[in-house]
């Protein structure tokens, strides 16, 4: 009995210590408080966007993201197209539509039924933040 009693105390007490000292991890926003351009940056890392889209200006396999949003692409087509929300969701749906002068088609995936709408637009609210 004795031994029961001194286990409820120690674990009492430890769980005391780590909510005291916030759990021990980093401090997280209460949900439904994260911005759509911090949900859009998870999405696009957890998908793998990043592996191929830069956010600094440097070349990968995929058009950086950089300055992107609001600026004019020249296509493989020689055709120009605006980065605005329309262009981004038709190439994340439908990538090989209007492919950027320079990058492969075939290279990237759908993600038609795999995103949402509203994954989709955080994706693009993070873009704009990528001045």
């Amino acid at each position: 009995m004795k031994r029961g009693y001194v286990v409820l105390v120690l674990a009492t007490s430890l769980g005391l210590v780590v909510a005291a000292c916030g759990g021990g991890g980093e401090p997280s926003k209460p949900s439904g408080t994260q911005s759509p351009a911090d949900r859009g940056r998870q999405l696009a890392n957890a998908q793998g966007c990043l592996g191929c889209h830069s956010t600094d200006g440097s070349a990968l396999v995929g058009p950086t993201w950089k300055s992107m949003y609001g600026h004019e692409v020249k296509l493989a087509n020689g055709q120009t197209a605006t980065a605005d929300d329309a262009y981004i969701t038709e190439s994340i749906y439908e990538p090989d539509s209007k492919v950027v002068q320079g990058f492969p088609s075939g290279t990237m995936p759908s993600f038609k039924g795999t995103l949402s709408s509203q994954d989709v637009q955080a994706i693009i609210e993070y873009i704009k933040t990528l001045r």
